[in-house]
């Protein structure tokens, strides 16, 4: 039962964000190929590189040629991968003079407020 499960939620999902959505119109392929094939007796083969290689243009069945798999884009999903090289840069060591008190000079300039100033006090150094 987990088997089955499994494969289908990977069935579902291959489906819905790659192309093997494509598969599907695996059908039309071949009944287009049939009627080719009653019409000028080509060969599977043939009927590839006339659809898929060789660029046509428009004829009688153009809307049935773009029925194809692999012919237009029909998927709307699309995935994107985004490679960002490694940013390399070295932290240096920063090394300050701290004043007579023990208090760091930018400690007090950005945390010091005249109201809390009675109540809160920076921590004394040993």
């Amino acid at each position: 039962m987990k088997k089955a499960v499994s494969i289908l939620f990977l069935s579902a999902y291959l489906l819905a964000n790659t192309q093997l959505i494509e598969l599907l119109k695996f059908p039309v392929l071949i009944e287009h190929y049939q009627t080719h094939h009653k019409e000028s007796g080509i060969s599977f083969w043939t009927f590839l590189e006339i659809h898929y290689i060789y660029m046509h243009g428009r004829d009688a069945d153009y809307d049935t040629d773009m029925k194809l798999p692999f012919k237009t884009i029909s998927s709307a999903a699309a995935s994107s991968v985004a490679l960002c090289p490694p940013v390399l840069f070295s932290i240096t060591e920063v090394v300050t003079n701290f004043n007579d008190k023990g208090v760091h000079p930018l400690y007090k300039f950005f945390y010091s407020s005249p109201r809390l100033d009675s109540i809160w006090q920076p921590p004394k150094t040993c």
